[in-house]
């Protein structure tokens, strides 16, 4: 026979042992009224119980769930984290209904989490740690933000948000991404025209890469933007909107925020002011989208239904680099067997774009140059490259080529 407990309106239960407060179910039905207040003091363990639960749970350690049912019946509950760091997870994800952070804490994710109605950031951050927080609510006050975030990014990979939209007309949705450091970095969800597929759920995440923007995605291949190798004209990072589930996505428009000092400084030649939306689409690759608007750190794209891999894209030819003037340029020896040398004499200090490109014009090697004040002597190794003629290529502002032989 299994144990019943009750816990009525107005009364308070405290689970404690005497070296550290536990809560273990092992099949106990426990039934929590509108208005009760079962207050956990350390972790939660489900091994097998079952929680009807209409009012509160306080919980100051982790939430473990080790039994393929969740250990809450659907109820109107509303669980409120008060630790300082805590972990919902275990074995099987948990739904829950309402949750809050009570404080500016840190809550991560060992499993996926489902969110029936709400969950309240307040000041506290979710690390989705690879896992999904799926929120079950179309309505946008399904996400509570506060000056709370999500991360969804680890060392290499990523977590996602799930949002059950459905046939939602114009809704407005925001995830307020964070990077590592607490940067903000929120995208942003305009709907326009419904969706077909009440079961339709909407992807979303971000994670940034190193400078040559790896590792990629997944089933992204290549980094060629409008027929060009692009990685330095590419922010530092990718987003993910991808509409699931869908007979025909919503149209949307999408707004998409970047890390300014991290995703487009470094190596990269971005002219922030030209930023536009690019998305991944087999076999087509990256395809450029219409033309965006830009305002602070983030750029937004009428996407129409065209959802997927998101990057941000600097037409470089326009770029704002000034390479200033560039004279006595040359290079040496020519035929070379290993090393090549690049002489010139620039009037700033800055950096430059170079390709090697071979006589079937394929660019076997690009890279950027910095450029120091005065003389410039840039040692290029074309050891690997089989013997053959070649073109020596400057791209941007300032252009040149030169053809050598590698023997």
């Amino acid at each position: 026979m299994k144990l019943h407990i009750t816990v009525f309106v107005a009364m308070m239960a405290t689970f404690i042992n005497e070296s550290q407060a536990q809560f273990y179910n092992v099949g106990a039905l426990v039934t929590i009224q509108e208005g009760a207040l079962l207050h956990i003091q350390g972790d939660f363990h489900n091994l097998g119980g079952e929680i009807t639960h209409e009012g509160i749970i306080e919980l100051g350690g982790n939430w473990e769930n080790l039994v393929m049912s969740g250990p809450l019946t659907p109820g109107m509950g509303t669980v409120i984290l008060v630790g300082d760091s805590q972990t919902i997870g275990g074995d099987f994800p948990t739904l829950f209904h309402d949750v809050v952070l009570d404080s500016s804490q840190e809550v991560t994710l060992s499993s996926s989490v489902g969110i029936g109605n709400s969950v309240d950031l307040r000041a506290g951050t979710v690390i989705l740690n690879e896992n999904t927080l799926h929120i079950l609510n179309p309505d946008p006050s399904a996400l509570l933000l506060g000056n709370g975030g999500v991360r969804a990014e680890t060392p290499d990979s990523y977590g996602y948000v799930r949002w059950d939209l459905g046939e939602v007309t114009g809704g407005e949705y925001r995830i307020p991404f964070l990077t590592a450091d607490e940067g903000s970095i929120p995208v942003d969800l305009a709907l326009g025209t419904a969706g077909v597929g009440a079961d339709g759920y909407v992807l979303f995440s971000t994670y940034p890469t190193e400078d040559d923007n790896t590792p990629l995605p997944i089933e992204v291949t290549d980094l060629v933007v409008q027929g060009e190798e692009a990685s330095a004209a590419l922010a530092d990072r990718f987003w993910i909107v991808e509409a699931v589930d869908y007979t025909a996505a919503p149209t949307a428009q999408i707004g998409l925020s970047y890390d300014d000092p991290v995703d487009i400084d470094g190596t990269n030649v971005i002219d922030a002011s030209r930023l536009r939306t690019v998305l991944w689409q087999d076999p087509d690759g990256w395809t450029l989208l219409d033309d965006s608007t830009r305002e602070d750190n983030q750029v937004t794209t009428d996407v129409g239904d065209a959802y997927g891999t998101y990057a941000l894209w600097s037409d470089m030819t326009t770029s704002t680099v000034e390479l200033g003037t560039i004279d006595d340029v040359k290079i040496f020896p020519n035929p070379v067997a290993s090393t090549l040398t690049l002489s010139l004499e620039s009037e700033v200090t800055d950096q430059v774009r170079l390709a090697i490109i071979s006589s079937m014009g394929q660019k076997v090697q690009t890279w950027i140059q910095p450029l120091v004040t005065g003389d410039n002597d840039i040692n290029i190794s074309v050891v690997d490259l089989p013997s053959g003629m070649y073109t020596l290529r400057m791209e941007g502002s300032h252009q040149f080529s030169f053809g050598f032989v590698k023997r």
